[in-house]
C-alpha cells in the first residue's frame, strides 16, 4: 500500500515567490539601500572640517550598476579627502628644508561608513523578516490546505 501526497497550488506559489521577490526588492530593499547611502553622504558632509567646504562639497552618492537599486556608492571626490581621514607624517621641502609639519588623522568616513552598513544590514533583516507570502509558512514548508 502506497499513501499519496498531492500538493495543490505549487505553480502559483513559485509564481508568488518569483514576483514577491521582484516586488520586495524594488518595494522595500532598493529605498533601505538609497536611504542608507543617503544617510551617510549627508553625515560625512556634516561631520567634515568646514574650513572651505570642498571636503564636503566632494561628498557624491553614485548609483549602482545592478539595475535594481541594490548598490549604491558613496564616496569623496576631494583630491585631499585621504590626508584628511588618514593624516599626513612630518613634511619637509627640498629646496630650503622648511617644516611644513604634520597632518592628524581625523577619522571621519570610515568609522561612519561602518555604522551606516551596519544599520543597512539591520534594516534589510527586518524588511526580510516582515516578507509573507501565501501559502509559505516561514519555517521551510507549505501550508497544506
Amino acid at each position: 500500500m502506497s499513501a499519496s501526497l498531492q500538493l495543490t497550488g505549487v505553480t502559483e506559489l513559485v509564481a508568488e515567490l518569483e514576483a514577491a521577490g521582484e516586488r520586495f526588492t524594488r518595494e522595500e530593499l532598493a529605498p533601505i539601500v538609497r536611504g542608507s547611502a543617503d544617510g551617510l553622504a549627508g553625515e560625512v558632509k556634516a561631520a567634515y572640517a568646514k574650513q572651505t567646504g570642498n571636503l564636503a562639497d566632494g561628498v557624491v552618492v553614485e548609483d549602482g550598476r545592478d539595475g535594481r537599486g541594490l548598490r549604491a556608492k558613496v564616496r569623496s571626490k576631494a583630491p585631499h579627502a585621504h590626508l584628511y581621514e588618514l593624516g599626513t607624517v612630518q613634511r619637509f621641502t627640498n629646496e630650503t628644508g622648511a617644516n611644513r609639519g604634520t597632518m592628524p588623522a581625523k577619522p571621519t568616513f570610515v568609522p561612519l561608513a561602518i555604522r551606516w552598513r551596519e544599520r543597512l544590514v539591520s534594516r534589510a533583516k527586518d524588511a526580510l523578516q516582515r516578507l509573507r507570502i501565501s501559502g509559505f509558512d516561514g519555517s521551510g514548508g507549505v501550508r497544506q490546505s
